[in-house]
């Protein structure tokens, strides 16, 4: 699965102002996982979180099973970019 192909569905979503998808190992299974900066008109939800569960939700289901991100993280901070604007895979990017 490549990640940019789901980070640019998931980018959909109203409300994300960047996205980082990655497998993550979960007991013995593995799972996709996003790490999400939120916009500017969305900061101020209260529910942010489940928001956000609720939106990867009904985005997943218009993908096949092995496509679905089943683990929603926020981060506050933006990420760290490339100097064309790529979102550099680098460890201190998958810190919440």
């Amino acid at each position: 699965v490549s990640p940019e192909e789901l980070e640019l569905v998931y980018s959909r979503i109203s409300g994300i102002k960047d996205i980082l998808i990655y497998s993550k190992s979960k007991g013995r299974d593995t799972i996709l996982s996003a790490i999400v900066v939120p916009n500017d008109d969305v900061v101020q939800n209260d529910n942010l979180q489940e928001y956000f569960d609720e939106a990867f939700r009904i985005q997943g289901k218009l993908l096949p099973v092995y496509k679905r991100v089943y683990e929603v993280n926020i981060r506050n901070a933006d990420f760290i970019k490339s100097s064309n604007g790529k979102i550099k895979r680098i460890e201190e990017n998958y810190s919440i």
